[in-house]
Protein backbone atom coordinates (compact mmCIF):
# COMPACT_ATOMS: atom_id res chain seq x y z
CA UNK A 1 0.00 0.00 0.00
CA UNK A 2 2.81 2.30 0.81
CA UNK A 3 4.11 1.45 -2.41
CA UNK A 4 1.20 2.82 -4.23
CA UNK A 5 1.28 6.17 -1.70
CA UNK A 6 4.83 6.47 -2.85
CA UNK A 7 3.89 6.15 -6.81
CA UNK A 8 1.32 8.86 -6.62
CA UNK A 9 3.20 11.41 -4.85
CA UNK A 10 5.87 11.08 -7.10
CA UNK A 11 3.96 11.58 -10.03
CA UNK A 12 1.65 14.13 -8.91
CA UNK A 13 5.66 16.29 -8.12
CA UNK A 14 6.09 17.05 -11.46
CA UNK A 15 2.38 17.72 -12.23
CA UNK A 16 2.33 20.68 -9.42
CA UNK A 17 5.31 22.27 -11.39
CA UNK A 18 4.44 21.50 -14.96
CA UNK A 19 1.07 22.57 -14.40
CA UNK A 20 2.14 26.29 -14.07
CA UNK A 21 3.64 26.23 -17.05
CA UNK A 22 0.97 27.59 -19.73
CA UNK A 23 1.47 25.49 -22.79
CA UNK A 24 1.24 22.44 -20.16
CA UNK A 25 -2.37 23.45 -18.92
CA UNK A 26 -3.28 23.88 -22.73
CA UNK A 27 -2.15 20.87 -23.27
CA UNK A 28 -3.48 19.58 -20.40
CA UNK A 29 -6.98 20.88 -21.28
CA UNK A 30 -6.68 19.60 -24.41
CA UNK A 31 -5.99 15.77 -23.66
CA UNK A 32 -8.80 16.03 -21.30
CA UNK A 33 -11.34 17.23 -24.12
CA UNK A 34 -9.78 15.02 -26.42
CA UNK A 35 -10.37 12.27 -24.49
CA UNK A 36 -14.23 13.22 -23.86
CA UNK A 37 -14.85 13.39 -27.88
CA UNK A 38 -13.17 9.26 -27.83
CA UNK A 39 -15.39 8.60 -25.05
CA UNK A 40 -18.76 10.22 -26.79
CA UNK A 41 -17.89 8.36 -30.02
CA UNK A 42 -17.34 4.68 -28.39
CA UNK A 43 -20.52 5.43 -26.54
CA UNK A 44 -22.38 6.05 -29.81
CA UNK A 45 -20.81 2.61 -31.28
CA UNK A 46 -22.12 0.70 -28.17
CA UNK A 47 -26.05 2.35 -28.60
CA UNK A 48 -25.45 0.83 -32.26
CA UNK A 49 -24.87 -2.57 -30.50
CA UNK A 50 -27.62 -1.81 -28.06
CA UNK A 51 -29.66 -1.52 -31.38
CA UNK A 52 -28.95 -4.32 -33.24
CA UNK A 53 -29.32 -7.17 -29.89
CA UNK A 54 -32.78 -4.71 -29.58
CA UNK A 55 -33.47 -5.82 -33.15
CA UNK A 56 -32.84 -9.78 -33.01
CA UNK A 57 -34.64 -9.38 -29.61
CA UNK A 58 -31.54 -10.12 -27.30
CA UNK A 59 -32.65 -8.14 -24.57
CA UNK A 60 -30.07 -9.17 -22.46
CA UNK A 61 -27.84 -8.34 -24.32
CA UNK A 62 -29.61 -5.17 -25.40
CA UNK A 63 -29.35 -4.20 -21.93
CA UNK A 64 -25.80 -4.84 -20.89
CA UNK A 65 -24.53 -2.72 -24.44
CA UNK A 66 -26.60 -0.18 -22.82
CA UNK A 67 -25.19 -0.16 -19.43
CA UNK A 68 -22.03 -0.01 -20.85
CA UNK A 69 -22.65 3.01 -23.33
CA UNK A 70 -23.60 5.18 -20.15
CA UNK A 71 -20.89 4.43 -18.43
CA UNK A 72 -18.90 5.73 -21.32
CA UNK A 73 -21.03 8.85 -21.09
CA UNK A 74 -20.63 9.26 -17.58
CA UNK A 75 -16.74 8.74 -18.03
CA UNK A 76 -16.40 11.28 -21.00
CA UNK A 77 -18.70 13.87 -18.92
CA UNK A 78 -15.82 13.44 -16.13
CA UNK A 79 -13.37 14.03 -18.50
CA UNK A 80 -15.26 17.18 -19.53
CA UNK A 81 -16.03 18.75 -15.98
CA UNK A 82 -11.85 18.05 -15.12
CA UNK A 83 -11.38 20.13 -18.51
CA UNK A 84 -13.69 23.01 -17.36
CA UNK A 85 -12.23 23.06 -13.81
CA UNK A 86 -8.84 23.53 -15.13
CA UNK A 87 -9.48 25.91 -18.09
CA UNK A 88 -11.19 27.97 -14.94
CA UNK A 89 -8.58 27.47 -12.86
CA UNK A 90 -6.37 28.51 -15.31
CA UNK A 91 -7.58 31.42 -16.27
CA UNK A 92 -6.67 32.37 -12.14
CA UNK A 93 -3.66 31.20 -11.95
CA UNK A 94 -2.18 32.68 -15.31
CA UNK A 95 -3.40 35.63 -15.45
CA UNK A 96 -1.22 38.91 -14.67
CA UNK A 97 -1.30 40.09 -10.55
CA UNK A 98 -2.32 43.50 -10.48
CA UNK A 99 -0.79 46.01 -8.15
CA UNK A 100 -2.79 48.26 -5.80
Amino acid sequence: MSAILEDRSASFSGLATSHNHPAAISSRIGLLRAQNEILLQHAEALERYREACAASENPEGASAWHRLANLARNEAHWFSFRADVLEDSAKHILEPKKCA
